[in-house]
């Protein structure tokens, strides 16, 4: 009867311990189950975050693509202007010369005329 007794308190005293072995471990389950939501929500959130990264992206390329292509036009634009901004320069530049010529002839005619005019002075006297 002293070994039943004794078995049954070490089976209690057993008993007892794997309660709270199990206890230990819903909590320690709780814990984890806790800490796996919140790695979700984390998840879920990064996850969300890169999507809005992800869409910043594309409009970024998006905007860059048409930048470029205004780029492209306004240097084309220049390219003409500069251009057309040569041909003045040289038409100025041809302009100015023909003045020069055309000042020396002017001189030139006026000499002739004076000469001409002293030459029939003479001639009247």
């Amino acid at each position: 009867m002293e070994a039943i007794k004794k078995k049954m308190a070490a089976l209690k005293i057993e008993k007892d311990n794997a309660l709270d072995r199990a206890e230990t471990a819903e909590s320690q389950l709780r814990d984890a189950n806790l800490r796996v939501e919140k790695a979700n929500e984390e998840v879920l959130a990064l996850q969300k975050k890169l999507e809005l990264i992800e869409k910043e992206l594309v409009d970024s390329q998006k905007e860059l693509e048409s930048t470029n292509a205004k780029l492209d036009e306004k240097e084309k634009s220049l390219a003409a202007a500069e251009s057309e901004l040569a041909a003045l320069n040289r038409r100025v530049q041809q302009l100015v010369e023909d003045l020069e010529k055309s000042e020396e002839k002017t001189k030139v005619a006026i000499t002739k005329m004076e000469q001409a005019s002293a030459a029939a002075d003479e001639s009247e006297r």
